[in-house]
């Protein structure tokens, strides 16, 4: 059994006193010396459905010792799920659930339940002393768990290994939960939100107080996983709408899994909630009386409430979430459109927020899939209705294909997990990043595909939801010395690359440059783009744009999205290919028209097996892809041909890009009679030329970015040698007792021999950079038609891609076992990655970026 951090400052007599602005607080210390304060009061005891309050200048602490983990909020055991099936395992909890659950003292700690969980816990470095100068960097962190149930105290979010890893102080706060947090209704008025609302109030004393603790109070960095990244990106917004001249209580902000990516449900929409958790209590919701009632501990207990939920007697409302109350967040602009205006980031700047971090983990849905009990393919929309408003949920899964009714449990709870995780994660994270870049806001996007092999037991081998807390929190008894080494790797990379962003202002780097912990024997963190995209089914435009584009690009789009109004128009079930007019033309064309930007260099639609090769033809598309189709031949035998193939059947054609490597090298141009003849140019066409032109630019441009880090990386490898030779150099000319201009002789030669690595260095990349472009242009002659000369080299073509096809290993709903890893995709040295998808192409289309009037709410 894993030991809680209240067990070892019992166990250890060394005790840490600091004097507060509210009087002296004494806490312990941990097994590995780190001091640690448990339980500390940053606000008043909060009054049911009511704003907390500050606690006033004249508030004494209590003269105890901070060490035990006395109590956590109220809360239901386990959201929702009926007393006896599986339990839930908590968003935040490295460890997940098996038949039996999480003994509850490992989720929430060893204390009781209570309504005032409005303390915080704060972790500092083995070295620190109340009376040293020495200011640490300080890291605040906001549990998930739906924002139901969750607890400072859990076994995932102890830090006093990290502390003492990182020399870092580690503060983890406690809020309110479920309905004492979150509760809203328009009539009678509640306002709500009262859990973010503690998180501000929590901050706000950090601000004030950590200094006492050894903290800069100008180095606070705001972290949440899952629930507590969604309570982020809330108190981020909530920033943003400060009055000029406040300024934020943190620096920075890290968000683990979870952001948002909807506005909340309003006051309003939230009355039938209120309405069926005063009808489950016996109550009249229309009573004016009720309220009191419900306010008063006295008369309905907090445990009566709690069972209520745990045995999900309020359904599909047993789920209490944020709220649009316009005092919290501004109902105007709506959020996501401030976010997207660019305002959202703006305001941050103005409230002294300099950078923000946004990530997911490759297999979140495994954990999202467990977070209700789904067997049929009902108990997902129902479920769903839980977390979105009720008007997106058929919108949202109709961006699914329908599953049958007859579908296996297990494929019922992959779906509900892939649909969640995406609406709560990797949706809102894009979104985010996509937004911050656009307006010149320093942002770091990562992504983890790799957790410690112990945590994974426990997950049936998924990089799952909040398997990354043994990582972030550098949990020493889950891991090996090995991997231990892979997470301080990680944690380094982490912080550099946010130096960096900051370092950078403006100049912030491309939305899909992705921080990336691989998987595999040798984890490491790396700069690199998405994986590129990989074979895929295809059965329509709109398949393109909602399987393809988000589950494979892995990149910053918006989504969920309405429809694109051209994606229904280009293949309808039922209706032949042929007369769909299906052509490789008609889906490139509509594929850019609906959002899906075509920059891969080649796109293959094969046909089906059953058409023999020799029946294929080649057109010229946009965006110099090459496609290959079924022929548009006005013979009748061709025509029955391919009237046979229904776009509602089995999948008819195979979508594909690649890169340029995997192209077959261009023959040497036959005859030009023999080549076949080029559509002519539309009008206002550009000529091949000036679109040359462009894209050698734009491809240029592409590779000095890229070769950027290349060259830093020579220049400080030769930097490093330069320095070690004239080091040696200076130690044997002191020996030898070398006369003074001698050595001046001997220097300007390591200088100069150091110039002349440094321009080698540049001429190589120039070389390289010349011989990619050349190798493009050649490509883009095979793809555009220019060079291709013989029936022989479109079969090869054929062949080439049919064997790439064979090989498939389908993603997405149908993901690979647990025991085969994804392989970590990196484009070769010296090849091109094609950028799939620009978010440039999906900016939300430009709304008014007046700052609106400030924030109502205050503490």
């Amino acid at each position: 059994m894993a030991t809680h951090i209240s067990e070892e400052l019992e166990r250890n007599p060394a005790r840490v006193t600091v004097q507060t602005q509210f009087g002296k607080v004494t806490g312990g210390r941990a097994a590995n010396g780190a001091a640690v304060f448990l339980e500390i009061p940053y606000a008043l005891p909060p009054r049911r459905f009511e704003d907390p309050e500050p606690l006033p200048s004249e508030y004494t602490y209590e003269a105890k010792e901070y060490i035990y983990e006395a109590s956590f909020g109220a809360q239901p055991t386990n959201d929702g799920q009926a007393e006896g099936s599986i339990p839930l395992s908590l968003c935040g909890t490295f460890i997940l659930t098996h038949s039996k659950g999480i003994p509850m003292r490992d989720k929430l700690g060893l204390g009781v339940s209570t309504e005032n969980p409005l303390f915080l816990n704060i972790v500092i470095p083995p070295s620190f002393n109340p009376t040293s100068s020495v200011k640490f960097p300080v890291k605040v962190y906001i549990h998930g768990g739906f924002l139901q149930f969750g607890s400072p105290h859990g076994l995932s979010s102890q830090a006093q290994f990290v502390a003492k890893e990182r020399n870092e102080i580690y503060v983890n706060i406690g809020y309110r939960l479920s309905a004492f947090g979150f509760l809203t209704c328009d009539n009678p008025r509640i306002a709500g939100n009262f859990g973010f609302k503690d998180q501000w109030i929590s901050l706000e004393w950090i601000k004030a107080n950590i200094a006492a603790f050894g903290g800069d109070p100008e180095d606070i960095q705001l972290t949440g996983l899952s629930a507590g990244a969604h309570s982020v990106h809330q108190i981020l917004h909530h920033a943003s709408h400060l009055p000029k001249g406040q300024i934020a209580p943190f620096r920075s902000a890290v968000l683990q899994s979870n952001a948002m990516i909807l506005a909340p449900k309003t006051a309003s929409e939230l009355h039938e909630q209120y309405a069926a958790l005063c009808t489950t209590l016996d109550l009249d919701p229309s009573s004016p009386s009720t309220l009191a009632t419900l306010k008063d501990p006295a008369k309905i207990p907090a445990e009566r409430i709690t069972k209520l939920i745990s045995v999900d007697a309020l359904g599909a409302h047993g789920t209490f979430r944020g709220c649009l109350d316009g005092s919290w967040i501004p109902t105007t602009p709506d959020p996501m459109a401030w976010q997207s205006s660019g305002g959202f980031a703006r305001g941050l700047l103005a409230a002294g927020v300099r950078s923000i971090i946004v990530g997911d983990l490759v297999d979140e849905w495994f954990l999202y899939a467990l977070a209700h009990p789904i067997t049929v393919p009902a108990d997902i929309s129902t479920n769903l209705a839980r977390y979105v408003p009720a008007r997106a949920v058929d919108a949202l899964l109709a961006m699914y294909s329908a599953l049958p009714e007859d579908a296996t449990p297990r494929a019922c709870f992959e779906r509900f997990g892939r649909v969640l995780s995406n609406v709560q994660v990797h949706a809102p994270v894009r979104v985010l990043a996509r937004d911050l870049a656009a307006a010149k806001f320093p942002v770091v996007r990562y992504e983890i595909r790799w957790a410690p092999t112990k945590v994974r037991e426990w997950t049936e081998g998924y990089v799952t939801h909040a398997t990354d807390r043994a990582i972030w929190c550098f949990l020493e008894t889950t891991m090996t010395a090995e991997e231990q080494n892979v997470a301080r790797a990680w944690l380094d990379a982490v912080d550099a690359a946010l130096r960096e962003a900051e370092a950078d202002g403006p100049a912030v780097r491309d939305v899909r440059d992705v921080l990336i912990l691989h998987d595999k024997q040798s984890p490491r963190a790396c700069s690199s783009r998405p994986s590129r995209l990989e074979l895929v089914v295809l059965h329509d435009v709109r398949h393109i744009f909602h399987v393809v584009r988000d589950p494979l690009i892995r990149t910053a789009l918006p989504f969920p999205t309405p429809y694109p109004p051209r994606c229904e128009t280009i293949c309808q079930p039922g209706r032949p290919l042929h007369r769909a007019r299906v052509s490789s033309r008609a889906v490139a064309v509509a594929a850019n028209e609906v959002g899906l930007d075509v920059h891969a260099r080649l796109f293959l639609l094969l046909p089906h097996p059953q058409v023999p090769a020799s029946q294929h033809a080649r057109q010229p598309t946009p965006a110099g892809a090459l496609l290959f189709d079924i022929p548009r031949s006005s013979s009748s035998s061709s025509s029955s041909t391919r009237g046979s193939f229904n776009s509602s059947k089995c999948p008819t054609y195979t979508f594909m890009a690649t890169t340029m490597t995997q192209m077959p090298a261009p023959p040497n141009p036959g005859p030009s009679a023999s080549r076949p003849s080029r559509s002519p140019l539309p009008t206002g066409a550009r000529t091949p030329e000036e679109a040359e032109s462009d894209w050698i630019r734009e491809f240029r441009a592409e590779l000095k970015a890229r070769q950027a880090e290349r060259l830093r990386e020579l220049e400080t490898q030769a930097e490093a040698e330069f320095r070690r030779a004239s080091a040696d150099f200076e130690d044997k000319a002191r020996a030898r007792n070398i006369p003074h201009k001698e050595l001046e002789a001997g220097f300007t030669q390591l200088n100069a021999t150091f110039d002349a690595q440094c321009r080698r260095i540049r001429r190589l990349l120039r070389e390289e950079e010349d011989a990619m472009v050349e190798r493009e242009r050649n490509v883009r002659k095979v793809s555009m038609g220019d060079g291709v000369d013989s029936p022989e080299l479109m079969d090869a073509l054929i062949r080439e891609q049919e064997e790439i096809l064979k090989s498939f290993q389908p993603h997405g709903e149908h993901a690979r076992a647990p025991s085969q890893p994804p392989t970590p995709t990196s484009a070769p040295p010296q090849s091109h990655t094609p950028s799939l998808a620009s978010p440039a192409s999906f900016q939300t289309p430009s709304r008014s970026s007046s700052r609106p009037a400030p924030a109502v709410w205050k503490p």
